[in-house]
């Protein structure tokens, strides 16, 4: 919970609940006893806490001792709620709070204690394709940026394209219209780089934003009636941000010298020829902003196949185990002749033995295998690829990206998706791209033919989903793709081999599936996740407010938030909200549905119905897990880890049962707090835990020793450089985990 005392200070407190009945520890006990203690500590002093009607001593537990009436739940809250009102705070609440708050535990905090995780209020501004009025839509929405001038200190400014598109618009409280504006006819070009006079003079001031080039944006432009050409010089909070804007004002000006009689396109000059706006010139500090400056890839597990893409400290020779250390990547070897190892990656996924990586500026990035990955980087079918190398094939070129012909692939690949023994891309253009082993069809070109230079999916969908796919998952021998069809609903399209009933065609075994085939639903609802294990499959649907899910390693967009729409406010109505369905094995319960059996065909899993909304869903080999929000009696607890399916995998302990019901699971190993969870990743047999604290918890069977576990995992919190690292996501595989870690910097 988010608390705001009398003072003005905030903190974020986390709510306990007791944890199973095997460990007997009955943390609401607990918190009985500090509000009681608070209670008579304060209640002499203040007549407001004298007349509180506060519970008494005993409190009664259910049968299983893990639950407690539900008014007592109430009379807490309410206590807390009288707390937080009471003016000046009283200084025994303000230690409950400081101790509570957990002050300090993120260096991401501003000076009040509240959450500044980039991951928490990162906007969602990764459309799933780059059609020109979608990326127009994004840009019409009141954008944050870090806005330089000539002189004076930078300041945080809302932009926005003008409903005409004639005009870029920001806040300005020192003009008398409180707005100023660049007409899109006075833009020349706009430049990703920190070359302008503005930059140079504000980076020799603070070395610090020197980090922040991959977030830098200059656009340069000739105001009417004027001969000198000034830079509207700005950072903005994410590279993807950064991503949309650079490209829409390139298709701003594009349009306009298209309607235009003129060729207004002039070469770019040099850098000193041009100089910032004057408008912004007063000093002083805005609040306190979190900046991502770019990402890095970070791995921990066994490494056997050189998926981990490490080299050992100080050495060239490639590391096969990490020791139970998280270290970076290598750097690819064209960047160590460059001196540049800077490789700014926008997602990561892992499969059974490669590691790859989509970059937001060179590519695709990959390392493992040498059957999976040798011949995207035109290696030896013999040698393992245990140093991370950008794909090579020809596929990745931009002939192969459809609408999206011109542009850079760092600029065009989305998602990628790692199986077993292949690998998926996803392109902005709505292209599905495969390459690896194709012994079931799981490459989806009409063949079974194994192919390792990329190539395009049969799209079957073409006619019915003009926009194409909006995302994608591979299993073992199976893949999976969401389309967005004319009507603006979703369709589901699953390929390769049907053990199981995995494909969700209603069906079980017969021949492969060697293009895709589209799945009947049970419902109509919006798809906006679907995930793979071995030999099971998942698919998340939106009932009715548009949601943003988080899988394995990416967000995946809702259609509605894909297409620039607002998402509509969340509803507490039981209809509303989030829907998994599952399919296939059902061996060790893995499917949720409380039976041990297959599943054939999606069929949604009842328990999670009802107040519950899934956040992220993640598939191992033969286990699931989820983070769900819970909206009980108007109350929202948020981030509750549930696991089901094979036990030991699902529960991190050696003797524990399958499961064929989701069941909560407390993933901290502090009795008295649950960590609030953000995304879950599945292994084989193990489930990587991202929380809103930065920590990433590895439950299931370890990589490492075979053994049951339930640790944390030591994520580096800077760099070689002392630049702040801060987890951007996770993604897992057989037997590795890669982290997402990305450049954070508070200005």
């Amino acid at each position: 919970a988010d608390l705001q005392s009398s003072d003005g200070h905030k903190y974020t407190v986390y709510n306990i609940s007791v944890t199973d009945a095997t460990e007997h520890v009955h943390v609401l006990q607990k918190r009985f006893n500090e509000f009681n203690e608070i209670y008579r500590a304060t209640k002499g002093s203040y007549p407001e806490v004298a007349s509180f009607k506060f519970p008494g001593k005993t409190l009664a537990f259910g049968k299983d001792q893990s639950t407690i009436k539900e008014t007592r739940r109430e009379r807490f809250n309410d206590f807390v709620i009288l707390l937080m009102k009471i003016k000046p705070t009283p200084p025994q609440v303000r230690t409950w709070l400081q101790k509570e708050g957990h002050k300090g535990a993120s260096a991401f905090r501003n000076q009040s204690g509240q959450i500044t995780r980039a991951y928490k209020d990162r906007p969602v501004l990764n459309p799933a394709f780059d059609e020109k009025g979608l990326i127009y839509d994004m840009m019409m929405k009141p954008t944050a940026f870090l806005k330089f001038g000539r002189s004076g200190a930078p300041h945080w400014r809302n932009f926005a394209l003008s409903s005409d598109r004639k005009r870029i618009v920001w806040t300005s409280p020192m003009k008398r219209s409180g707005e100023s504006q660049v007409l899109v006819s006075e833009i020349k070009f706009v430049e990703n780089s920190q070359r302008s006079n503005v930059f140079g003079r504000q980076v020799a001031k603070k070395k610090e934003f020197s980090k922040l080039n991959s977030v830098s944006l200059s656009i340069f432009y000739s105001p009417q009636g004027k001969a000198t050409q000034m830079t509207l010089d700005v950072m903005c909070k994410h590279p993807d941000i950064l991503r949309i804007w650079s490209l829409g004002i390139e298709m701003l000006v594009a349009d306009y010298e298209a309607s235009s009689a003129q060729d207004r396109r002039a070469a770019a000059p040099a850098a000193a020829a041009a100089d910032g706006d004057d408008d912004e010139e007063e000093e002083g500090e805005d609040s306190v902003n979190l900046i991502t400056g770019g990402c890095k890839a970070y791995t921990w597990g066994s490494g056997g196949w050189g998926q981990l893409g490490r080299v050992g400290d100080g050495s060239e020779e490639p590391e096969v185990d990490c020791d139970g250390r998280v270290g970076a990547m290598a750097a690819p070897s064209s960047k160590k002749k460059s001196n540049n190892k800077v490789v700014d990656v926008r997602q990561s996924s892992c499969g059974g033995s490669q590691t790859v990586c989509i970059t937001r500026t060179e590519g695709a990035l990959v390392c493992g295998r040498s059957f999976v990955c040798c011949d995207a980087v035109s290696g030896s079918v013999r040698e393992h690829v245990t140093t991370p190398q950008f794909a090579t094939g020809s596929g990745l070129g931009a002939s192969a990206v459809g609408p999206n012909t011109g542009l850079t692939m760092g600029l065009t690949l989305r998602q990628v998706a790692c199986g077993e023994n292949h690998t998926l891309f996803l392109t902005f253009g709505g292209v599905v791209l495969a390459s690896g082993s194709n012994f079931y069809g799981q490459l989806g070109d009409g063949s079974s033919n194994d192919h390792h230079t990329v190539k395009a999916v049969q799209a079957p969908w073409a006619k019915q989903a003009p926009r194409g796919c909006i995302t994608i998952a591979a299993g073992f021998a199976c893949s999976a793709a969401v389309t967005l069809n004319a009507d603006g609903g979703t369709d589901l399209y699953t390929w390769g081999c049907n053990d199981f009933g995995v494909l969700g065609l209603g069906t079980t075994g017969g021949p492969d599936q060697l293009t895709p085939q589209k799945v009947t639903m049970e419902s109509a609802h919006k798809i906006t996740a679907v995930e793979c294990g071995d030999w099971h499959m998942a698919a998340l649907t939106q009932q009715n407010n548009a949601t943003v899910c988080v899988t394995s390693g990416a967000s995946v967009l809702a259609p509605d938030v894909a297409l620039g729409k607002k998402p509509a406010p969340a509803s507490t109505d039981t209809e509303s909200g989030t829907q998994l369905l599952t399919w296939g094995c059902g061996s060790c319960g893995q499917l949720g549905h409380g039976v041990f059996a297959d599943l054939n065909t999606p069929t949604s899993i009842s328990m999670l119905a009802n107040g519950k909304e899934v956040v992220s869903v993640s598939l191992g080999a033969s286990h699931t897990s989820v983070v769900l929000d819970i909206t009980s009696g108007g109350r929202r607890i948020k981030g509750q880890l549930w696991t089901w399916g094979n036990g030991p995998a699902a529960t991190g302990q050696s003797d524990s049962a399958h499961s064929a019901l989701p069941r909560y699971f407390n993933f901290t190993k502090k009795g008295n707090q649950n960590n609030v969870a953000i995304q879950v990743a599945c292994g084989d047999n193990f489930t990587a835990v991202l929380d809103e604290d930065a920590a990433v918890t590895v439950i299931g069977i370890s990589p490492m020793n075979g053994g049951a576990t339930r640790e944390v995992l030591e994520v580096p919190k800077e760099d070689e450089s002392k630049t702040s690292l801060d987890i951007e996501s996770i993604s897992a595989g057989g037997q590795h985990v890669c982290l997402v870690l990305a450049e954070r910097s508070i200005v």
